[in-house]
C-alpha cells in the first residue's frame, strides 16, 4: 500500500492543474500631457495594461513583433470588445462606456512574448 501512495502523492504535487498560476503584471497607461498616445516596449507575457477611457472615443492598438500577437480588449464590466476597423497603424476600438478598460495579449509563440506596441486614445 505504501508503494502506490509516495508516487500518488509525488504525481499530485506535480500536477500542472495544481500548479500556481502566473503572476499578470498589470501596467496603468497614462498618457503624457498633451499627448494621446502611449508606448511600451518589452515582454507582454502575463501582462495586462488598463486605460480609463470615456465615451465616444476610440482607440488604436498597434502591436509591432516578429511573432503573431492579438489584443484583448475588455470594457469595465468584462466584456471582450471586437475591434471596429483596423489600419496599417493598428486596429480600432470604438468605446461605447467610459470607464476602466483591460488589454491583454494573446501570444500565438509563447517563447517569444516581445513587442513593441502602441495605444492611442482619441475624441471623436
Amino acid at each position: 500500500m505504501k508503494k502506490f501512495i509516495l508516487p500518488l502523492i509525488l504525481a499530485l504535487i506535480a500536477s500542472p492543474a495544481l500548479a500556481k498560476p502566473a503572476k499578470t503584471y498589470v501596467t496603468p497607461i497614462q498618457f503624457a500631457k498633451g499627448s494621446e498616445c502611449g508606448y511600451f516596449d518589452g515582454s507582454l507575457a502575463n501582462r495586462e495594461f488598463t486605460l480609463h477611457l470615456k465615451k465616444n472615443q476610440w482607440i488604436r492598438i498597434g502591436i509591432e513583433s516578429s511573432k503573431p500577437i492579438t489584443e484583448i480588449v475588455k470594457d469595465p464590466k468584462g466584456k471582450t470588445l471586437k475591434h471596429d476597423d483596423g489600419d496599417e497603424w493598428g486596429v480600432i476600438y470604438d468605446i461605447k462606456q467610459t470607464g476602466k478598460y483591460r488589454i491583454a495579449f494573446d501570444l500565438d509563440d509563447k517563447a517569444y512574448p516581445f513587442a513593441e506596441v502602441k495605444i492611442c486614445a482619441y475624441d471623436k
